[in-house]
């Protein structure tokens, strides 16, 4: 199996150490190869050494390759092991994870087209995150297995021992810190509210980009109000969810964010935007509060209803609870991944 540093901060990673400790891998007997790190290491060198040890597995007998892939110049890394695989005439699974994947190849032109699609048509199958993926990944490659698997939770595990309190107005973002986030559209919806004398505060839990969005918040007066933060896992972000009145995800595009999947976990009521594959896991004042992308002003409406429906709160967090237990644990995903690699651990290898 190929995919980013198992202990990295990326939601691929995640999705891998929740599958480790849900013991697939053992189960699989699954030799796991990274081949990115967010560790201050020459990324060149860190990458030639993966592909060294993928062709010392190859060698001695794996059967099947499976390739965890982003989007854009992160898919053309794993290009390079999925080439070798198929070389060797190995079964090739290409687990997609980015939402941004069938952007990247509408956009693909000349030489870099062509090598591209001729890798995709010899792949034994793919695996997406949503049905609207599947659907988009299918107009290109209608002839392929293509699966839909959710990321998954360890419902268990986000439980903590320790009771908290939940905030009254006390917002809470985890994730990356660029635009295609809506990070800035949050911004300017906290500001918007506090311009109306609502008493609200914001905390910003992340990675990359940091000073350009403390930069933002200082230029809009809200140091007071909001606050932006390194990133934080395990307990210590278990402990921020339950203390927080919404988790708020105001994103552009996603597949099926881990964050949602812990507030689920976590009855943190949420507040995000409708894209992706989040169409196919929220639904308006069922299980989340959906607010326009790219919408400050609907966002922070959104917000205000949210905070001052103490009922409404209740009722999406229950009913996101439910479906999260019901369709997204490890457990019930760990069933579905077995049954897709049982179709493939005796097939006939794809010839180039």
């Amino acid at each position: 199996m190929v995919g980013p540093d198992i202990e990295g901060l990326g939601g691929i990673s995640r999705v891998a150490r929740i599958w480790r400790n849900g013991s697939i891998f053992s189960e699989n007997k699954v030799k796991y190869i990274s081949t990115v790190t967010e560790k201050e290491v020459n990324q060149w060198f860190y990458l030639l050494k993966a592909f060294a040890s993928f062709v010392v597995s190859i060698h001695r007998g794996h059967p099947l390759v499976y390739v965890h892939t982003p989007a854009y110049n992160g898919f053309r890394r794993k290009a390079l092991f999925l080439a070798f695989a198929l070389l060797l005439r190995k079964k090739v699974i290409l687990h997609i994870h980015s939402g941004y994947f069938y952007k990247f190849l509408i956009g693909l032109k000349g030489a870099e087209k062509k090598l591209i699609f001729f890798l995709l048509h010899r792949l034994n199958a793919f695996i997406v995150l949503s049905e609207e993926m599947r659907a988009n990944i299918q107009g290109f490659l209608p002839h392929k297995p293509i699966y839909v698997l959710r990321n998954p939770i360890n419902v268990k595990s986000a439980q903590i021992s320790d009771h908290h309190i939940r905030a009254q107005s006390k917002l809470l973002y985890l994730g990356w810190y660029i635009t295609e986030k809506g990070v800035y559209d949050l911004v300017d919806a906290i500001s918007i509210l506090t311009s109306r004398g609502a008493e609200i505060n914001l905390e910003f839990y992340g990675t990359k980009q940091i000073k350009k969005l403390q930069s933002y918040v200082k230029s809009k007066g809200l140091e007071g109000v909001i606050s932006v933060n390194g990133w934080i896992d395990g307990p210590e972000k278990s402990a921020a969810l339950h203390q927080a009145t919404a988790l708020v995800l105001p994103s552009y595009s996603e597949g099926i964010p881990n964050v949602i999947l812990e507030a689920m976990a976590t009855k943190t009521p949420i507040i995000s935007t409708l894209v992706g594959g989040l169409k196919e896991i929220l639904q308006d004042e069922e299980n989340a509060i959906i607010a326009e992308p790219g919408n400050p002003k609907d966002l922070s409406e959104k917000i205000l209803k949210c905070i001052k429906d103490e009922e409404l709160r209740n009722k999406i967090a229950s009913k996101a609870y439910d479906d999260v237990v019901t369709k997204y644990d490890i457990a019930i995903i760990k069933k579905e991944l077995s049954l897709i690699l049982e179709q493939f651990s005796h097939s006939a290898p794809t010839a180039i």
